[in-house]
């Protein structure tokens, strides 16, 4: 049975009549009247629905294999979308997420204009200062906002098992002595050969990708020093996650681990690069190297502002504009990529479980 089948259509519009509600009662005006949701699966009984701005009167809700582009995205669990009550908390955060997201992008675009006005009064030095401290700053709330995909996988990655696993637990087809009573899990062409895995073993291959997968996490909290603190939470959760990596974004978050992270820092580990390239395995230095090598000498400048070496005089108003044109490149094209994501059914998102949320138990 497919999820389609599973999850009543009500209980979806359920949701984005929930979130549509929260977010009027916020005086945020997103939609021209009620949004369409275009609901497409995301692996792992998840769901995405893809929130349209087409100013239709009533909310309309339909499966799609390939949803358009919406102005927002939702995203819910099965075991969410059959509980009324459950409905109604999902609901809530979903709205808290988007509201999070516009206030975001009009925060960066309030410090635009301050710097435009610091530029206009020719303060440079103060205005390549608060430039920085913008960048920073939104570069850490589209990193934090979107962590339901740190770390994500696809269906390629989950279901393809490595030569090694099959050769290790599998069987050559040409030694069985009974194919017909096989109870076949996996089959796949090594040099020439077919092997197969019975569906217990494939499963064992399964839990040993899955390691691997948490190996690569572990790695990534033990280089930035925050492995310890991070094992001991998930062991004391049963071994599991809380909602979407709620519980190593709220590590992240503590007043001791924020010099972890350094926002203002283009390269080198816990700068902007290496952040987005572990989490989100989006490589800026791979499309934009020429310019973040611009950028981190114009971050340079600040520094030397910040220390008194550098005056007014020193610098060129066309460096500054250069820098905000700059940001604007990476800002968009790290939204754009992370967009991507949100409706490319091929991504799963691996955590996310609410019904492990204390709060909703």
């Amino acid at each position: 049975m497919t999820l389609k089948d599973e999850i009543p259509e009500d209980n979806i519009k359920l949701l984005v009549q929930n979130v549509f509600n929260i977010l009027n009662n916020s005086k945020i005006k997103i939609f021209k009247d009620k949004p369409t949701g275009e609901i497409f699966a995301k692996g792992n009984n998840i769901i995405g629905i893809s929130l349209i701005d087409n100013g239709k009167p009533n909310i309309e809700c339909t499966w799609i294999s390939s949803p358009h582009r919406g102005k927002f995205y939702l995203f819910a669990e099965k075991n969410i979308l059959l509980n009324s009550e459950l409905i109604q908390k999902a609901s809530e955060d979903q709205a808290t997420r988007i509201i999070n997201e516009i206030q975001e992008d009009n925060a960066y675009t309030l410090n635009i204009k301050r710097v435009d006005k610091l530029i206009e009064d020719k303060h440079y030095s103060v205005a390549i200062v608060f430039l920085v401290s913008a960048f920073e700053n939104a570069m850490r709330d589209i990193f934090f906002q979107n962590n339901i995909f740190w770390f994500y996988r696809n269906n390629t990655e989950i279901y393809h098992i490595e030569d090694y696993f099959v050769e290790k637990y599998g069987i050559k087809e040409k030694d069985l002595k009974n194919i017909s009573s096989f109870p076949l899990g996996y089959d796949k062409d090594i040099n020439g050969e077919k092997w197969i895995l019975t569906r217990s073993d494939y499963q064992k291959c399964l839990k040993w990708k899955n390691i691997k997968y948490y190996n690569k996490i572990f790695s990534v909290c033990e280089e930035i020093g925050v492995y310890n603190n991070y094992i001991k939470k998930i062991i004391a959760n049963d071994r599991k996650e809380i909602g979407q990596f709620d519980i190593l974004k709220d590590i992240l978050h503590q007043f001791k681990n924020r010099n972890k992270f350094s926002f203002q820092r283009i390269f080198n580990k816990g700068g902007v690069v290496w952040c987005f390239k572990n989490f989100y395995y989006i490589d800026l230095s791979k499309d934009y190297k020429t310019q973040l090598d611009k950028l981190k000498e114009l971050f340079d400048k600040r520094h030397s502002i910040i220390h008194g070496k550098l005056d007014d005089n020193e610098i060129e108003k066309a460096d500054i504009e250069i820098m905000i044109d700059l940001i604007n490149k990476v800002i968009s094209y790290l939204k754009d990529r992370i967009n991507q994501l949100k409706y490319n059914p091929d991504v799963i998102m691996q955590f996310g479980s609410y019904e492990r949320t204390i709060d909703y138990t």
